[in-house]
Parts: structure tokens; sequence; C-alpha cells
């Protein structure tokens, strides 16, 4: 892009034609910027910046094939950019951080909420934005229960339709920091979420029962990060809260190429691959459509 820029926490499209760069910082103060580039070629298509572009820091895109948007986390305003990469449009901002107090809003920015989001991955449907929301207090939200959260954001509306508490311990400031998909048994996704301040990963199941509404969202697990047995002394090894890598791969554009080599894998690959429904080998494919409203 123009000047100095500091680019962190990339994406590219399921088709590979694009990658969005989050450029935290643009030159001095907190005003960052967006850029596009093409594949192949390198090249620049697009730098966007804009008010709610405070300290943009990472990135989640859509699949190509359903919608394509991407979602960028802006630390200082606490609000998610999003930009429609068919015509290389900035769409809107969404705010999704929240004050002692539990509300919302565009004029809310981190010195009033004291959360900042980071990751936010697109679900393998291309259904809802998850975003991890980090609490710099160990203040617990009275609507969520907990100083930290996830805000699930309707592809369909690009509106928050949830904030989720995701303690991973009680009474804890966990940090709610990386975030991924993963397959889960029998169709869907879990989301899983890393904490900064914990040594435990949050298990987000967004839709229980497959209705296609993420209003029944829950923590479904926590899983150990550390060594020792769960429930003994208290292990503070495996803290950092980075990103994460579920295995096998399942998002648009990857999972298709993983299943079409099965052959070519080993045995725990397979064993993987066997486990996954027709859908979760190809999101993209005739029947996969996310259900819900407006869909």
């Amino acid at each position: 892009g123009v000047g100095g820029n500091h680019p962190h926490a990339q994406w590219a499209t399921s088709d590979g034609r694009s990658y969005v760069f989050p450029n935290v910082f643009k030159g001095l103060g907190t005003q960052g910027s967006v850029s596009i580039v093409s594949e192949p070629g390198h090249q620049i298509v697009r730098e966007f910046q804009a008010p709610a572009m405070q300290m943009p820091v990472a990135t989640g895109i859509q699949p190509a094939s359903r919608g394509n948007k991407a979602y960028v986390a802006n630390i200082v305003s606490g609000q998610v950019s999003v930009i429609d990469l068919n015509t290389n449009t900035h769409v809107k901002d969404i705010p999704v951080t929240l004050t002692p107090n539990c509300q919302s809003g565009p004029q809310f920015d981190v010195f009033d909420t004291l959360q900042v989001p980071i990751q936010l991955p697109v679900s393998p449907d291309g259904r809802f934005v998850s975003v991890a929301v980090l609490s710099l207090t160990t203040v617990a939200r009275p609507c969520t229960g907990s100083s930290d959260h996830v805000a699930i954001i309707d592809t369909a509306t690009d509106t928050v339709v949830k904030f989720l508490g995701v303690p991973t311990e009680a009474g804890r400031a966990n940090g709610a920091h990386g975030a991924n998909f993963g397959a889960k048994l029998g169709g869907g996704y879990y989301l899983h979420v890393a904490s900064q301040f914990s040594n435990k990963l949050a298990v987000v199941d967004l839709d229980p029962n497959g209705d296609g509404s993420a209003a029944d969202a829950v923590v479904a697990g926590r899983v150990l990060l550390a060594n020792g047995a769960p429930g003994g002394p208290r292990t503070t090894d495996g803290t950092g809260g980075q990103g994460i890598k579920p295995l096998p791969n399942v998002y648009d554009g990857w999972v298709q190429d993983t299943v079409a080599r099965t052959a070519q894998t080993d045995a725990e690959v397979r064993g993987w691959i066997a486990q996954l429904t027709p859908c979760q080998k190809n999101p993209a494919g005739p029947g996969c459509a996310p259900a819900g409203p407006g869909r």
C-alpha cells in the first residue's frame, strides 16, 4: 500500500484469488488500513481507510461460493469492518465489544469497554462470523457472565445475534484470543477459542440443534492445554492464546484438496476424512447451503 503499513493476520479467499491484509498501523497513531491483494501477480487492488479502521488486527473471509465477504477486527474502535470482495467496497462496521454494563455501539471504543476484538473466523459454510473478544479487565459483564466473550455475527444480516461468554475457569479473566473452526462429528462445526490468560481451550457449538440460528449457541466443552491431570493442582504451562489449527482443515478451498488426495495420505488422516459428512468434505457442494433466517 501507500506509506508505512504494518500487516498482521491476513486471510485468503477460498478460490485463491485474493488476500486481505489488515494493516495495524498506518504511519503514526492508531489509524490503520485494509489492503486487498490479487493473485496471481501480487497486485494491490485497493486499500481502505475508514474511521472504524483503528488498529485493524485480523481477518476472516466468507467462502467465495457463499458471499465472499471479508471481516476485519479493529482493536481501538471495537468494531468489525465488512468488505464485499465481489465489488471491493467497504459495506459497514459492526460493534462487537461491551461496556461493563453491557452497552454496545459505535460510540464505545476500547477506552469505554476495555475489550478488544482479535481473531474472527467465518464458519466453513459461510453462515457465521465468530469474533473472539479479549477483555483487558477481570470484570464480568452481567449479560454474558464473563469478562470475555464471542460475538456471533449472522452473515445474512451482518449483525451480532449473540454475545456468548466463554469462561474457561470460573472467576478468572481468560483473554479470548485465538479462534478457529473444526469439524463436528455428524455434521456442522465447532468453534475453538484459545485463551491468553488460561491454559484451557473453550469449545463452542454455535448451532446445537442445526436450525441455522445461533440463538442457542453454548460452550460445549473445555480442553486442558497443559501437563497434568484435569482436576489436579493448577498447571501453568500452555497459556498464550495464539492461533489454532484443527485437523483436518475443513475450510472451503482447502478441505476438497485433502479429500481428493485421501489415498495418498497416511492412516491417521484417512481416519479423519472418513468421519466427515459430504458437506464437510465439500462445503460449497449442492445441498450444503446453510439454513437459517433469510436463506
